[in-house]
């Protein structure tokens, strides 16, 4: 009787420890709609009609991965691959493999192969079913999507892709971000005093016309540096950097006192780590151009895309002026929010489930109620001049400039 029981408890361990949920399920058809996940055809999109699939449809891979010919499957339900799980795919190929060359790439980010499954030797014409079990270390964990290309140079058909694997633990949401505001149309004394410091050692460099910091060290290519930790405080917790192209030493990163942040290039990135899905950020901000509209392209957040418009001259054409925008994302994720500039475009302010702060004005309001602090930043003698708390004048040394730098005549 004990081993009877042995065999029926050994059983049902074998029946759960074998229980697998599909995360993803599509066979080609003639639409884009997966049984199971989200999936996401190539361009062009190759579905063809097929005599040798069951279904009659087969999707033709011709491109190497990286290129858009591919076949994507999205985890349903936001679930995250983990090791074990196990990605199915059917394909065939109309010539004649040798076990070696055709065949199908799987990748995570359709850049790097993760592993190759190919057509068995002589398999001409004939549809099989292949799977690859994701491993701890591979790049499959953690990620969401899956990419299904051919073999590098090689022609295949692919006809069905699934993913399957054990029940997914509940992520436990994250707490919503603190409030939190940057503004950096106004800097501290401690800000000009910190930037100053770095000056003289060659870090950052100053040019009095216009109150201008700017970084002078190179930063590479795809690579963030937080703005607190290169020495400017007001700035911590925000990262720059620029994809694709290193940011030039002495000009690409700035910071203009009294006034705003910018990246001056392409492609330039800002980046703000670790949010909670459903934080609200704000920005206000404007291109960095008069005459040239510009964007921002969202990573992790809705909208996608935030536009720096600009308002022409009525009377010239060839002049403008940039428009101060204030948007809101929402965060998608949990995760870092992204925003790549298409050119330069000037950061006001930013905020975190909060509101922005105000504008400073520039005029005077009641010119009696002006109060004066002496300052000594970048070893120019400064004094700021302020109404209501809000800077309004800076005097340099017998001359007079408003908050953006321009000299008062």
């Amino acid at each position: 009787m004990k081993k009877i029981f042995t065999l029926i408890a050994a059983a049902l361990m074998a029946v759960g420890a074998s229980a697998q949920t599909t995360y993803f399920d599509y066979t080609v058809s003639n639409t884009a709609t997966a049984a199971v996940g989200t999936v996401t055809l190539g361009t062009p999109t190759k579905v063809e009609t097929s005599t040798i699939a069951t279904g009659g449809y087969a999707y033709k891979s011709d491109g190497n991965l990286g290129s858009a010919k591919y076949i994507k499957g999205t985890l349903a339900n936001a679930a995250k691959f983990q090791a074990g799980d196990v990605i199915t795919v059917s394909f065939y190929t109309g010539s004649t493999p040798t076990g070696s060359d055709y065949g199908v790439v799987l990748s995570a980010d359709n850049s790097s192969a993760v592993t190759t499954l190919y057509s068995s030797a002589g398999a001409k014409n004939t549809v099989e079913t292949k799977s690859y079990t994701v491993t701890a270390t591979d790049a499959f964990v953690g990620e969401t999507d899956v990419y299904v290309a051919r073999a590098v140079d090689k022609s295949t058909y692919i006809v069905s892709i699934k993913v399957t694997g054990g029940e997914r633990e509940a992520e436990i949401p994250a707490e919503p971000t603190d409030a939190t505001t940057w503004n950096f149309a106004v800097t501290s004394d401690a800000d000009s005093t910190a930037l100053a410091a770095l000056v003289d050692g060659g870090t950052w460099t100053y040019t009095k016309e216009g109150s201008r910091f700017q970084y002078n060290v190179e930063v590479a290519a795809n690579k963030f540096v937080d703005l607190g930790e290169i020495g400017f405080p007001g700035g911590a917790g925000i990262q720059v950097g620029r994809s694709g192209n290193k940011m030039t030493a002495g000009s690409a990163i700035r910071v203009d006192v009294n006034n705003r942040v910018q990246l001056n290039c392409s492609n330039g990135q800002f980046r703000i780590p670790d949010l909670a899905k459903n934080d609200v950020v704000k920005i206000r901000y404007a291109s960095g151009s008069g005459t040239e509209a510009r964007t921002f392209a969202v990573t992790n957040g809705t909208p996608a895309t935030l536009n720096a418009t600009v308002t022409p001259d009525a009377a010239d054409p060839t002049k403008g002026t940039a428009d101060v925008i204030e948007a809101e994302v929402t965060v998608t994720a949990d995760g870092d929010l992204t925003l790549l500039q298409s050119k330069a475009i000037n950061v006001y302010a930013i905020a975190i489930n909060t509101e922005l702060p105000e504008v400073p004005s520039d005029e005077p309001s009641d010119p009696t109620g002006i109060n004066t602090v002496a300052t000594d930043a970048a070893k120019a003698n400064v004094v700021k001049k302020y109404v209501d708390g809000k800077q309004v004048v800076i005097e340099k040394n017998g001359k007079k400039y408003n908050v953006a730098g321009a000299q008062i005549k």
